[in-house]
């Protein structure tokens, strides 16, 4: 209630009982009611007093009820951990006071006018894992609805770590605490599974992407399977290793070309006169032996004939002509 005047001092009646007490300051009066007023029939009366406890005056105080047909709805917008200070949002109907949850600690406050809700958050809200609801209520402070917040931090949940192909079996990915499941999607088929531990995850591939032009995307789950991030993956095209090859002159009386190697090389490959041969071949130890047989695969002097030191991911490392002789 508000006064004017020389008012000290107050005293409610209800139903004939009188009560004092209250603040009386600033022109406002304060008086905690609990539940003595019980029905919209009680009879409540207000009496103001002077410093000498001479009555001023004497008002009847209006007893409504909250309304069952109040009505309205809360939507908050995404809120940035990391960066915002601020949670906003809309409102609709009767609402009229807001409340914020946060990891179930509850904070009134804010602004409710024209439409649109302002909670001052500052530091409360720090990571995505946060468990964020917003409350709205009505004029006699009956909540009309309830929603949860959609938090993201502000550098995102899951930065995954540059994928090579051919090479790499297994995506990796840094992850927030808030994360507890992914999924990955390659080419549009979608994959469930991978370990989180410390704040990586590790998820088999296999051979399931095949070149830098496939599509992939991972998305990180939270605790109730809510989407908190999706970023793409960065495929990247393996290099071959570095190495070279020194093939010895072949001999036609002979059946395997060899030669020296350097580098960590797997297999080697041979062409004659434009015929790609299986890779393969003995490669250990700085040493490499192909087999061709007795004058099966190179069969004469004038023969072209190439082989290729190939990588773990079959890629070329060095390539050189072989000298055929008799």
């Amino acid at each position: 209630a508000s006064y004017t005047g020389d008012v000290k001092a107050v005293k409610v009646t209800i139903n004939g009982v009188d009560y004092t007490g209250g603040t009386v300051s600033g022109g406002q009066v304060n008086f905690y009611i609990g539940d003595k007023i019980k029905a919209t029939s009680d009879l409540v009366k207000i009496s103001a007093y002077d410093a000498y406890g001479q009555l001023l005056n004497q008002q009847t105080v209006r007893v409504a009820s909250a309304s069952s047909t109040t009505e309205g709805t809360v939507t908050p917008d995404r809120f940035t951990a990391g960066k915002d200070m601020y949670l906003t949002g809309a409102y609709t109907g009767d609402v009229k006071a807001v409340k914020v949850s946060i990891n179930g600690t509850l904070y009134a406050g804010g602004t409710v006018a024209d439409g649109q809700i302002h909670f001052y958050i500052g530091n409360k809200i720090t990571s995505s894992g946060d468990d964020v609801k917003l409350y709205g209520y009505d004029a006699y402070g009956k909540q009309l609805d309830v929603k949860d917040v959609d938090v993201k931090n502000i550098n995102g949940d899951i930065q995954p770590d540059a994928y090579t192909v051919p090479g790499d079996s297994f995506l990796t990915a840094n992850v927030t605490s808030a994360v507890q499941s992914v999924k990955v999607t390659i080419n549009g088929t979608v994959y469930t599974g991978g370990t989180i531990a410390d704040g990586r995850l590790s998820f088999w591939i296999g051979d399931k992407i095949k070149s830098t032009s496939d599509n992939v995307s991972i998305v990180a789950l939270d605790r109730n399977g809510r989407e908190l991030d999706s970023k793409t993956v960065q495929l990247v095209a393996a290099k071959p290793a570095v190495g070279t090859v020194t093939p010895a002159t072949f001999s036609l009386k002979t059946s395997s070309v060899t030669g020296t190697y350097t580098g960590e090389a797997k297999s080697v490959r041979l062409t004659v006169n434009g015929t790609v041969l299986p890779a393969g071949g003995s490669v250990t130890g700085g040493q490499f032996s192909y087999y061709v047989g007795m004058k099966n695969k190179i069969t004469s002097t004038s023969d072209q004939v190439k082989i290729e030191l190939l990588d773990k991911n079959g890629l070329v490392m060095d390539t050189k002509t072989v000298s055929v002789s008799e």
